[in-house]
């Protein structure tokens, strides 16, 4: 790193004029209701400031204290965490996890018996993300530890990438274990702490009983929408930090400086090299924008940060997005520049057109119409979605019944790692509840229903299965689109006890 790579905080406060015209502009384009965003060049914060709405209800505004959920921006903390106890001898980067926590159990035996801490922080365990067994799911952490063999690997063990937060859940558990406590604990006494970042908590449950609080709002029919905030207590490592500008400056700073914050070392400089690090290459899904608009090339993953190259200049980061909220963490190691960037919309493309507009003025750059391409891209997304729909009703074989009357279908069915679902008749559509969302359809063909969830715009396929008497014996439902599809056995209704 030279100095002549560097952005002063001057250079970056000159380029930063008309930030906020662009930003009122994003939230307007988008009809998103709020965001907030702040900047650092050399060490100091250049920019802060709130843009809209935290509560549209109440019309308050963001400000830079206003709480935003971070998604998995946290997953940063929980590799942070392991690196400290690496730093302190409590684990090795490459000591296999089930040393440390004996149920560790993976459905792939290799992986069960070998698998390390960066495989679980890297996304390499051969597990695609099931992200269904957990979303809503009633289980616990220590429940769905449990369950983590249930689940089918769609690649062989350290093959390749793929996302998994079900994996990183397992990194923060054994975080806790390890530290002799618990992931929240551990991450609060070793990280929050030192870094003064008071404002911070674990659980939306927190969040929701603040004063300065954004409230979250889901992208759905063209519109922003209040939903209910999005409980991650039971996969907390993954995804559950709530927090605001005012605290997650110090944790960025901290990563710009090598491990220091105030004056002391954090953590080991080559440690946090590990965690920088390129380990793994991280292929763009087909759904990104930066295909059609190449300025983010060479996509890798570290552990807990993404790593590519913005217009040609290093960068790492991180999203986050979960219900009703996208976060952006970023920065540029070799300009000395990073920015956070907050939304309340459960939409990442009025981030992103903020994201690439901040590092354009930043690094002196020709600005392109960033929401003028991201609406065009989301125009894209749209096209492909009702193709992928259409595709599917045109299966559809016509002049074919269900096997059984309506009834028949009514019940419980269960899956050893996703749980239940619920499924009963409402006229002549069956209506299907899995995971706290509820589905409506109709006959497709033969045993298979077209269920929908349209306040989600959400398409739930299921198939019944039956039995060689004839019964209906479970169901299946594409959850995982990287694995045969999940099936539920149906639970058998205990005969009643009652003698006559």
């Amino acid at each position: 790193m030279t100095n002549m790579t560097k952005i002063s905080a001057q250079q970056a406060k000159e380029r930063l004029k008309g930030f906020d015209e662009f930003a009122t502009k994003t939230l307007e384009a988008w009809k998103a209701p709020g965001a907030a965003v702040a900047v650092i060049a050399d060490g100091e914060v250049v920019h802060s400031a709130g843009y809209g709405l935290r509560d549209v209800a109440k019309n308050l505004p963001v400000t830079p204290e206003t709480l935003f959920a971070i998604g998995s921006c946290t997953k940063a903390f929980t590799a942070f965490d392991i690196g400290l106890l690496v730093d302190e001898g409590k684990l090795a980067w490459n000591t296999p996890v089930q040393h440390k926590l004996p149920t560790f159990r993976l459905k792939d035996p290799v992986a069960t018996a070998t698998a390390n801490a960066k495989d679980l922080l890297m996304h390499r365990t051969g597990l695609p993300r099931h992200d269904n067994a957990w979303y809503g799911s009633p289980h616990n952490r220590e429940e769905l530890m449990e369950r983590l063999h249930t689940f089918q690997p769609s690649l062989g063990f350290r093959e390749a990438f793929q996302y998994n937060n079900l994996m990183y859940m397992a990194a923060g558990y054994l975080a806790g274990h390890v530290g002799g406590s618990s992931w929240e604990t551990v991450t609060k006494e070793r990280i929050f702490d030192p870094l003064g970042m008071t404002h911070s908590n674990f659980s939306v449950h927190v969040s929701e009983k603040a004063d300065n609080a954004a409230q979250p709002y889901l992208w759905t029919h063209d519109a922003a929408t209040l939903v209910p905030f999005r409980d991650l207590d039971h996969i907390a490592p993954a995804g559950a930090i709530n927090s605001n500008l005012i605290d997650m400056v110090p944790w960025l700073l901290m990563h710009l400086n090598g491990g220091v914050h105030n004056g002391k070392q954090m953590i080991k400089p080559e440690t946090l090299k590990q965690m920088h690090a390129p380990h793994i290459a991280m292929p763009l899904p087909p759904e990104s924008p930066w295909i059609t608009y190449p300025v983010v090339q060479n996509t890798t993953y570290a552990l807990g940060w993404a790593g590519q190259t913005y217009r040609g200049r290093t960068m790492m980061r991180h999203t986050g997005g979960i219900d009703g909220f996208i976060t952006f963490v970023s920065f540029l190691p070799e300009e000395g520049v990073g920015t956070i960037i907050f939304t309340n919309v459960g939409l990442d493309l009025p981030a992103a057109a903020l994201h690439c507009h901040v590092y354009d003025r930043l690094l002196d750059l020709d600005q392109p119409d960033w929401n003028e391409r991201m609406k065009a891209h989301y125009a894209k997304l749209n096209e492909m979605g009702e193709k992928a729909k259409a595709g599917f009703i045109d299966t559809r074989k016509p002049d074919t019944q269900p096997a059984h009357p309506l009834a028949d279908y009514a019940g419980e069915y269960e899956h050893a790692g996703y749980g239940k679902i619920t499924v009963s008749v409402d006229g002549t559509r069956l209506v299907a509840t899995f995971n706290g969302i509820t589905y409506t359809g109709d006959h497709h063909h033969y045993e298979v229903f077209r269920l929908e969830n349209e306040d989600r715009e959400m398409l739930l396929p299921v198939m019944f299965t039956g039995g060689f008497g004839g019964e209906i014996a479970g169901v299946q439902i594409p959850l995982e689109p990287t694995v045969e599809p999940i099936l539920f056995a149906r639970i058998q209704k205990e005969p009643d006890d009652h003698v006559s």
